[in-house]
């Protein structure tokens, strides 16, 4: 796209001698913009002895300072090969009008890099790596368990116990500089809740857990009479799931389930009192429970 054009201005020349004669001319002037231009970045880095490629775009002739350690400066790419930290101008002439930027280019000998201190976590857990480099590129090994390999900061899922994970930065073809992370895992603690069990309505239920871990609590506390035992006994108004939590030296928390089910209530009824003949027979209509048991008492 070539410079805009503004509406066509009139412009009026009056000119007058020593003697005062005057003459007028009258004209339209075409008045342009600064020619657009755009550079592909401004600020990067390059080590020494490399070279880069610069790239601008725009429409019109180029011109690239300083001269010195530059290729093609009449180009909208040159190849620079700086020694020193330099500001190049790139200068864009569009029929006499101009417009002008910069890029600077800081020169390094050396990649920085610092990957984050070795870890550990919990066996089958996710974390995230995290490094910090003046690298343009870098990248992470074992990419198969990375989110992205390409990223300074990706999340890991390791496989093996210890997983190694190296970071490698680049600065062009020639500075790079690798750091590594040790990865070790700790597994979960082993829990046990114990066996599901059934009780009656009103009637108490022994939790028996078992852990290689810290014990830490059973949840929900209603119904417990020591919910920070891992030998209790639980007196649940309705069926409930009783949550067992241990936790590791990493703090890892492992946890179990035992469901208590509770039978309905029992309302027992025999039926309504009532007389009977000496000798003849009685229908029971009992009802409220599953099995019946007749028993008799004096009167």
């Amino acid at each position: 796209m070539r410079q805009q054009r503004h509406p066509i201005k009139n412009v009026v020349f009056v000119v007058k001698n020593s003697v005062g004669c005057v003459d007028t001319v009258r004209k339209p002037i075409d008045i342009l913009t600064k020619p657009p231009i755009t550079l592909s970045f401004k600020d990067t880095l390059i080590c020494n002895g490399d070279s880069m490629q610069l790239h601008a775009t725009g429409f019109g002739n180029f011109t690239w300072t300083p001269a010195s350690n530059i290729l093609n400066a009449n180009t909208p790419d040159p190849t620079v090969f700086p020694p020193v930290n330099t500001k190049y101008i790139v200068e864009l002439n569009d029929q006499g009008c101009i417009a002008n930027d910069t890029v600077n280019i800081r020169v390094v000998n050396f990649v920085t890099l610092q990957a984050m201190p070795d870890t550990t976590i919990c066996l089958s857990d996710s974390m995230r790596l995290r490094a910090t480099t003046d690298g343009l590129r870098y990248l992470w090994d074992n990419a198969s368990t990375l989110s992205d390999p390409a990223s300074l900061t990706p999340m890991a899922k390791p496989v093996n116990n210890p997983t190694v994970y190296t970071i490698t930065s680049f600065i062009g073809p020639r500075c790079r500089s690798t750091d590594t992370v040790i990865v070790s895992m700790i597994p979960y603690s082993t829990v046990s809740a114990g066996p599901d069990t059934t009780v009656c309505f009103n009637s108490s239920a022994q939790l028996n857990g078992t852990t290689n871990g810290t014990f830490l609590n059973w949840s929900p506390t209603v119904g417990l009479t020591n919910p920070l035992s891992l030998i209790t006994q639980a007196v649940p108004k309705s069926t409930t799931n009783y949550v067992l939590s241990t936790i590791n030296s990493l703090g890892c928390v492992s946890k179990d389930t035992v469901l208590v089910k509770v039978n309905p209530e029992v309302v027992a009824f025999a039926g309504r009192d009532t007389l009977v003949v000496a000798g003849q027979p009685l229908q029971f209509n009992a009802s409220g429970g599953e099995t019946y048991i007749l028993g008799t008492t004096g009167v």
